[in-house]
Formats: structure tokens, sequence, C-alpha cells
């Protein structure tokens, strides 16, 4: 798969917490949903919870690190695109889904299957920053300003290895977040967090 061929060059996002129950085969352990819009799909990466409280930033929360995280993350099934906007119940009782994270993404470039966009997440339930909260008692648009520059990313996702360890022998991927408002120019360097 290319990935980078199979991108809309503007889509949506979204991150689903998944509580997983016992008809769930692939895993036991709840996670994190990546789905990114694809042109008939939604090409999706799942993310151990356990490793994503490692990396110092949980989707849902304010602010995004102003610094580059990295996650190892599975290659899964693709999704249909009605999970861009789904709450509930997984069929086949294979647990539940919560959106914590959802807005637009753009391709800013790539080269196959490692290709980097740009996101802003839209407002939800996020936590907002203590730098936010502490201004005192700001006016409504500065405060959405705020939380608009804490809600730009960019979002490198890369093909790393095939994951030996996996019976189905799956591609393995690393997802690169980078925060803030210096989230339009940030290099990549940065501490991994993964199984491997």
């Amino acid at each position: 798969m290319n990935l980078e061929s199979n991108l809309l060059q503007f889509g949506r996002i979204c991150i689903l917490r998944h509580v997983v129950r016992p008809a769930l085969d692939r895993t036991d352990v709840d996670h994190y949903d990546w789905l990114i819009e694809g042109t008939t799909k939604l090409f999706t990466w799942s993310v151990d919870e356990s490793l994503m409280r490692l990396s110092g930033w949980m989707p849902g929360n304010r602010p995004i690190p102003d610094h580059w995280i990295h996650v190892d993350a599975q290659r899964t099934g693709d999704h249909r695109k009605f999970y861009l906007d789904h709450e509930g119940p997984v069929s086949g009782d294979r647990g539940w889904v919560k959106r914590v994270e959802w807005g637009r993404y753009s391709v800013r470039h790539g080269n196959g299957d490692d290709i980097e966009l740009g996101v802003v997440w839209e407002e939800g339930p996020q936590t907002l920053s203590p730098r936010v909260s502490q201004i005192g008692n700001p006016d409504k648009s500065e405060l959405d300003s705020q939380i608009r520059e804490q809600s730009k990313v960019r979002l490198r996702i890369q093909r790393t290895r095939v994951d030996e360890l996996s019976s189905r022998g799956s591609m393995a991927w690393r997802l690169s977040l980078f925060g803030g408002v210096d989230a339009e120019g940030a290099a990549g360097s940065g501490v991994v967090v993964g199984s491997g």
C-alpha cells in the first residue's frame, strides 16, 4: 500500500478511544484508533493506551506538546467512513468507542509510506492548558484564539519495519506529533515511545 497516493489532499481525521470486549480478537488492550480519511476508506492505526500515557500527551487534552512525541503504532484493518462520527458500541460485542479528537488534515508532503500532515483539531471536550486557564478573565475572542493555536499539529506517519512478532506479519509504524504555536515550522527530533 502506498499511503501517500491513497490520501485526499484535504480530509478528515479522528482519534477514537476503544475500550475492548473479549470478542475483539486482535487485542485485549484498550487503545486509541487513529482514523485518517482516504479516497475510499479510513486508514487506521492502533496505539495502546499505555504507550500514549508514556508519550506525555493523551488525545483530548490541551496543550499538545510543543516538541515532537513519537509512538509506535500498529496498522489495523481499514474502517468504514461511518466511524468518523460514530460513538458507542462496536458490532459483534467488540467493545465501544468514543471520539476524543477530530478535525481536518491537509497533506504537507510525502514519499510513499512516509508522509506529513498538517492537522487542525476542532473544538471538542478538550482539557485546556494551565497557560490558557491562567489568563484571568480574557475576552472570548482571545480565549478562542488561544484554543485554536493549541489545536494545530503536525503529524508524521512512517512505516518502520515488518513486525516479526505479529502472527500476520503486519507492518510496524511510527506516529509523530508536534503541537503548539510553532507547529507550522517544527523540525523533527524527539524520544520514541514504543515496544521496539
